[in-house]
């Protein structure tokens, strides 16, 4: 089997967590090669077709022989530039997400698919704002696009549906989706503050770069824009689900108009679908005990759907880590290096 040759933009901790495990699964590079590397910081790096091991001495060689750094190359449309000409088989797009336009993260994976080449990406903005327009520049090239990271950390959701259950539609959808939101609420359902909890968040660097996309919801709205149109292919506008934001204040009413019904229950921000209603929401909801969702804590994410053709499904991702998220990329990976393009 010929080995696949990686691009990849974003060198992070998602991009760093992806090259350390195939370092780990492909160390002579027998399956993946990396072709090149783009980051903000460092701009475009090329490697020529090194195995994962390597990339980093490769790196630290190319960054040497640079006598000045170069900030036209950190120009995206620049890395643009070089996505139409370099030489490479997929495109791995890990940056940080813009829910005002996805870009330049967008241009990026168009660019790849427009000259025929598969895509993978964890970035939820870009396939939030504009699946179905990437999707018609794959059909058109027959390239290919997956997104397996951009919910639930790698856990094989979309493959899931799309591969195991196929004619199966979702009709209503209760779940769990922001780490970073549920250890704040750990901490505010334990009489801690809003502060400790992002604090503890941001040390096993689960925020995104703004953590207010987090506790505002709309990372959660993203995640479950993403679910409603690649699984229910439902077409929908994050501006469609409604958020509430996980503030110390709104945390307290929720509370205190629960424990005014005498119950015993947790708070968590809740992302909801009920397809047949058209409604969407994420909000913080008071919790039983018996309700699937409750157990959830942690960075875990969990999601109970209610489906056509058959009974409730829940999946659940225990404490999903960066290493988790790179999983997924390297599953959409094999998927591509296993399947036929058109």
């Amino acid at each position: 089997m010929q080995n696949s040759r990686i691009v990849l933009i974003g060198h992070g901790n998602v991009g760093t967590a992806l090259v350390r495990l195939l370092s780990e699964i492909d160390p002579k590079g027998r399956r993946f090669v990396f072709s090149g590397i783009a980051t903000r910081k460092l701009g475009i790096i090329e490697l020529g077709n090194v195995p994962a091991p390597e990339v980093d001495s490769a790196i630290h060689r190319v960054l040497a022989e640079r006598r000045t750094r170069d900030l036209k190359q950190t120009d995206p449309k620049e890395i643009i530039h070089w996505l139409e000409t370099w030489e490479y088989d997929v495109l791995v797009e890990v940056t940080d997400s813009n829910y005002t336009d996805a870009e330049p993260a967008l241009s990026y994976l168009k660019t790849a698919l427009r000259r025929g080449k598969d895509a993978v990406t964890a970035n939820k903005a870009p396939i939030a704002i504009a699946l179905k327009d990437l999707r018609t520049i794959a059909a058109r090239t027959g390239a290919r696009i997956r997104f397996e990271s951009t919910v639930m950390d790698g856990t094989p959701l979309f493959s899931l549906f799309t591969e195991s259950m196929p004619p199966v539609r979702i009709r209503r959808m209760r779940g769990i989706l922001n780490s970073t939101s549920n250890i704040v609420l750990d901490f505010l359902n334990q009489n801690r503050s809003l502060k400790e909890g992002l604090a503890k968040a941001k040390s096993l660097g689960l925020t995104e770069s703004d953590p207010m996309l987090d506790l505002n919801g709309f990372d959660a709205a993203a995640k479950l824009t993403i679910i409603a149109n690649a699984i229910n292919d439902a077409d929908i506008k994050m501006s469609q689900v409604m958020t509430q934001p996980l503030t110390e204040q709104n945390f307290a009413a929720v509370r205190s108009l629960s424990a005014s019904k005498g119950r015993d229950t947790i708070i968590r921000q809740v992302a909801v679908a009920d397809f047949d209603k058209n409604f969407y929401r994420v909000s913080l909801e008071a919790l039983k005990q018996d309700d699937p969702l409750y157990s959830c804590n942690g960075s875990s994410n969990m999601i109970a759907f209610s489906l056509d053709l058959f009974t409730e499904l829940i999946i659940a991702s225990r404490n999903p880590t960066l290493r988790d998220t790179a999983f997924g990329i390297y599953s959409d990976l094999m998927h591509l290096q296993h399947t036929v393009k058109r």
